[in-house]
C-alpha cells in the first residue's frame, strides 16, 4: 500500500509564489492532500486563484501573531495521512518526489529531507548549497529550504514544532536525531535565492551564519526574528 502524502505550505508571505508552487506540485501528482495555512488578509487572493484552478484545497486561517511553527503544527496535528511534507512557498520539489515518498518504507525510514540548489544561482550560492547539503548529512540539522518530511506517527510522537519565532527547524532536529531513521533524497529542490540576490550573496550567507551563532548562544528567537525581518 502506498503512503499518502500531506503537503503543508505556509502562505503568509508572497501569495503569488504559493499559487505557482501549487501548480508545480499538482503537475507532478494530484494524489496528495494539500493544505495551505494563511493569514486572514491573504485569503481573498488565494481562494480566488484556487477557485479559478477548480481545486479543492484545504485552507486554514491563523492569527496574524502566530509563529511559523504554529502554522506548521495546525494541520499536522489533525492529519491522518502517512507523511507530512513541509514546503516553503518559494521552493519547487524534484519531479520524482511523489514517487519516492509514496513507496518509502516507514518502518525503516521515518523522516528526512531533500538536497537543494538555488535559483537564480551563482558560484557562491552553489558553494553554499553544496556545503549545506554536506553539513546536513553529517550533523542532521534540518533546514526549511531542504523541504523536511516526517512520518505523521513520528511527528506526533515528538510533540510538534517548538513555538519559536525562528530556528524551529533546527530545534526539531535535536528531537529527531534520537530516532536515527533518516532518508535523504539526493534529487534537489529548487529554492528562491531572492533574499541573497537582494542583499548580496556573501553578505547574506555571513548574516545567516551569524544568526545561527546567536541561536547557539541561547539568544531569544524573537530577537533573531527581528534581526532577520529587518535584514
Amino acid at each position: 500500500m502506498k503512503n499518502k502524502i500531506s503537503v503543508i505550505i505556509p502562505a503568509y508571505f508572497e501569495e503569488k509564489s504559493t499559487i505557482n508552487t501549487v501548480n508545480d506540485l499538482l503537475n507532478i501528482s494530484k494524489n496528495i492532500e494539500l493544505l495551505i495555512v494563511y493569514k486572514w488578509e491573504k485569503y481573498n487572493y488565494i481562494s480566488e486563484q484556487l477557485n479559478k484552478m477548480c481545486l479543492d484545497i484545504k485552507l486554514i486561517e491563523v492569527n496574524g501573531k502566530s509563529t511559523r511553527s504554529i502554522f506548521m503544527n495546525i494541520w499536522a496535528k489533525q492529519s491522518t495521512w502517512d507523511i507530512l511534507l513541509f514546503l516553503h512557498n518559494d521552493t519547487i520539489l524534484p519531479i520524482n518526489y511523489f514517487e519516492v515518498l509514496s513507496i518509502l518504507d516507514l518502518s525503516k525510514y521515518n523522516y528526512g529531507w531533500f538536497y537543494k540548489q538555488f535559483y537564480p544561482n551563482n558560484f557562491f550560492l552553489a558553494l553554499n548549497s553544496t556545503l549545506t547539503n554536506i553539513r546536513l548529512r553529517l550533523f542532521w540539522s534540518l533546514l526549511w529550504d531542504n523541504s523536511i518530511f516526517i512520518s505523521s506517527k513520528l511527528f506526533k510522537k515528538i510533540w510538534w514544532f517548538a513555538d519559536l519565532s525562528l530556528m524551529e527547524d533546527v530545534e526539531i532536529s535535536k528531537k529527531l536525531k534520537k530516532y536515527w531513521k533518516i532518508f535523504i533524497i539526493k534529487n534537489k529542490t529548487i529554492t528562491s535565492s531572492k533574499k541573497f540576490q537582494k542583499n548580496w550573496t556573501i553578505k547574506t550567507i555571513i548574516f545567516m551564519i551569524y544568526l545561527r551563532f546567536l541561536y547557539l548562544l541561547w539568544v531569544d528567537t524573537k530577537l533573531l526574528k527581528e534581526k532577520y525581518s529587518k535584514y
